[in-house]
């Protein structure tokens, strides 16, 4: 089974310096107020909040959904693919 390296071309995710900066100068209050305004964004129907807020709440959705679709268009009967609309 392969793994999901952190390293990519020469970058290693885990040395970002950008990641310490963050972790160094954010205080959990400051983190606290971020979400909630995530939080409040996303229920006044903001799609990039809602979507982030999901995101990191219960991951992203498995990108292979279209192939699992098309698997099931084809023992599915047309009316529920909606192909006979076409």
């Amino acid at each position: 089974m392969a793994g999901h390296s952190t390293k990519a071309k020469g970058l290693d995710r885990r040395k970002n310096p950008y990641r310490t900066f963050f972790r160094d100068n954010i205080s959990e209050e400051d983190l606290k107020l971020i979400w909630e305004k995530a939080i409040e964004d996303a229920k006044g129907g903001n799609d990039k909040a809602r979507k982030e807020v999901l995101d990191r709440l219960f991951g992203r959705p498995d990108q292979n959904v279209n192939a699992h679709v098309e698997e099931l268009k084809k023992i599915l009967p047309p009316w529920m693919t909606n192909e006979s609309q076409s």
